[in-house]
């Protein structure tokens, strides 16, 4: 979930599914983030839902009621919810008391949380985390938490020092680093619509023109290798990582 767009945050939910796959995890992915449909212009294998949060309720109740059907159907969903949509989530997760429903289906939510040095990222980190408390002010069991962190606009300390993230680490979230790609590598890979996998898997039998050099192959290898490595020892995933008795 994000609330505030130009930190990654669709991006950094794309490479959750390329770890997903890469693992043969099944899930269905859901795009209601339209205006930049990161999600569905990444996801190639997989028929991907679409969610418009500019039509029928402009403040998301029907497209949640949609998406919350859409949990009964499928093991795992991944969805990719727009700009400034946690400050309805959290009043629509109360009128349909959230919480009693994922704990009667047995259902659970994980969210993914991007942060930067960006100010306004905190204050969402923090605005979800209040809409996620229980009546005694701790943080919900039922929902998991992964923080993905980028310091491509400077350093963390903002969010290294909060209290937000003295909560959430108590809560159990994972942190997931995500250092920046270099421009050089990212810009092929948006003029031909590639994820990190589709890219790594096609390019090499491109023309030289058209592809990375393979000294660039092999650092977004690498750099995809260090962080699906964190996703291996993300808690918040492992009752998709390991199959059930």
């Amino acid at each position: 979930m994000k609330d505030k767009g130009g930190v990654g945050a669709s991006f950094n939910l794309v490479l959750l599914a390329l770890y997903l796959d890469s693992k043969g995890v099944p899930y269905q992915p859901v795009d209601a983030d339209l205006k930049s449909a990161t999600l569905s212009d990444s996801i190639t294998k997989k028929q991907v839902i679409q969610v418009d949060f500019d039509r029928v309720d402009k403040k998301g109740r029907r497209q949640f009621d949609f998406i919350l059907d859409l949990s009964y159907e499928h093991e795992t969903l991944l969805v990719d919810l727009p700009a400034g949509s946690t400050s309805d989530f959290i009043p629509w997760s109360k009128t349909v008391d959230l919480g009693e429903q994922l704990q009667a289906e047995g259902l659970r939510i994980v969210l993914l949380c991007p942060v930067s040095s960006e100010r306004d990222t905190l204050d969402d980190l923090l605005l979800i985390t209040k809409g996620m408390e229980t009546p005694e002010g701790n943080l919900s069991t039922d929902v998991g938490w992964i923080v993905t962190k980028s310091d491509h606009k400077g350093p963390l300390t903002a969010f290294e020092n909060s209290k937000t993230r003295l909560r959430l680490t108590d809560a159990g979230a994972d942190e997931i680093f995500t250092p920046e790609l270099e421009p050089l590598i990212m810009e092929p890979l948006r003029a031909h619509r590639l994820n990190v996998s589709d890219a790594i898997e096609q390019m090499p039998g491109w023309p030289r023109e058209k592809r990375l050099s393979t000294s660039d192959l092999i650092r977004l290898k690498k750099w995809r290798a260090g962080i699906f490595a964190q996703y291996d020892t993300a808690r918040n995933l492992q009752h998709l990582l390991v199959p059930a008795p």
